[in-house]
């Protein structure tokens, strides 16, 4: 057979599309530009979403809410708020990365424990919110006499909302951040957390001048709100992205013994030096945050500025908060001759000669 009679039976392969072809592939999954554009589309909707939910729709201001109108201390409020959820972050990352990493379903591995999740993690949000009802509630239905303060029982039914908050957000927060490099190629990778950085900054930017400054004096209308949008907006993005097909598992069978995948998870994140520095470095800033100075050595601003010389001018009125714990002068404007603060310490009263009731 001669070379031409040859030639026309040869396939050419054009490395140029070869190459283009496979940036556009993640595994198994393959997207066209516009399929592509799409993908980003639901996952920077479904980060904005997360990073609303994460920073007003949890319980991060009830720590607020709790000093502002019951004088919580800062120990109290750094055990509840800050070092319970670290320890459960702790124990739980682990076992839900080593699980996730080993599940196989239709869902994929990664968007069944933030689907199957949402619907206790949006409850637990939402009633958060209801934190006012709460105390009110349980000074009715608990008195001085009870085996608990209506103000213990309050704090101890909030603290399970934090505590059960925390637990399943957790489900989320940790796989979250796994899905972007399970669906998008690995050449947008960058392009991609670019995007999404700067959409991010922006949105955080619109929450924290629209949203944070409204949330104590609106906590069931914020917390409810951005509850529901989590629910449907994270949702839709969970239904939307497809997860490709893995390789099947072979490190890990269903009679493999616990202490067995335990080894298996040390030998694989423990090893590695890069690993350790990451790990290191990042519990370093847990345990900044986690042991707050100001929350675990009680430093408590009004315990100095008690301290403080206000004023030399002469002072007549004198008053208390409710708990007797400081106290406060106050500059006689006019000649007050009474001052009394109400029970729960949001109104300070003074009369005086003046017949004026102030």
């Amino acid at each position: 057979m001669s070379a031409s009679s040859a030639a026309p039976d040869m396939k050419t392969v054009d490395p140029a599309a070869t190459l283009d072809a496979e940036r556009y592939r993640c595994g198994t999954l393959q997207y066209t530009k516009a399929s592509l554009f799409i993908l980003f589309s639901w996952l920077i909707w479904g980060n904005l979403c997360f990073n609303l939910f994460e920073s007003a729709g949890g319980p991060g201001i009830l720590g607020l809410y709790l000093q502002d109108n019951f004088h919580v201390s800062n120990l109290q409020v750094n055990i509840l708020f800050n070092v319970i959820p670290m320890i459960i972050g702790t124990f739980m990352t682990p076992i839900i990365s080593f699980k996730s990493d080993r599940t196989r379903s239709r869902f994929g591995r990664r968007i069944p424990y933030m689907l199957f999740t949402a619907p206790f993690l949006v409850v637990f949000a939402a009633a958060i919110g209801f934190s006012d009802d709460i105390v009110t509630y349980c000074k009715i239905a608990f008195t001085e006499d009870s085996f608990v303060s209506p103000f213990t029982a309050a704090l101890i039914v909030i603290g399970f909302l934090t505590i059960g908050f925390s637990f399943f957000n957790e489900f989320v927060g940790t796989v979250y951040y796994y899905l972007c490099p399970d669906v998008v190629p690995r050449h947008f990778i960058g392009r991609f957390q670019g995007i999404s950085g700067m959409v991010g900054f922006a949105a955080g930017i619109a929450i924290n001048k629209y949203i944070v400054p409204h949330q104590l004096t609106h906590l069931k209308l914020v917390h409810v709100g951005i509850a529901l949008l989590y629910f449907v907006g994270f949702g839709l993005m969970c239904w939307r992205v497809k997860e490709g097909q893995y390789p099947p598992v072979t490190d890990v069978t269903e009679k493999t013994k616990f202490g067995d995948q335990v080894k298996l998870y040390f030998r694989e994140c423990f090893t590695h030096p890069i690993f350790i520095l990451f790990y290191i470095s990042t519990a370093a800033t847990v345990l900044t945050k986690g042991l707050n100075p100001a929350g675990i050595f009680g430093l408590h601003l009004s315990q100095h500025q008690a301290k403080v010389v206000a004023h030399v001018d002469a002072t007549e009125p004198l008053a208390a908060t409710p708990g007797g714990k400081n106290t406060h002068a106050s500059p006689v404007q006019t000649a007050s001759t009474s001052m009394a603060m109400t029970p729960d310490g949001n109104w300070l009263v003074s009369g005086g000669k003046d017949g004026v009731v102030k």
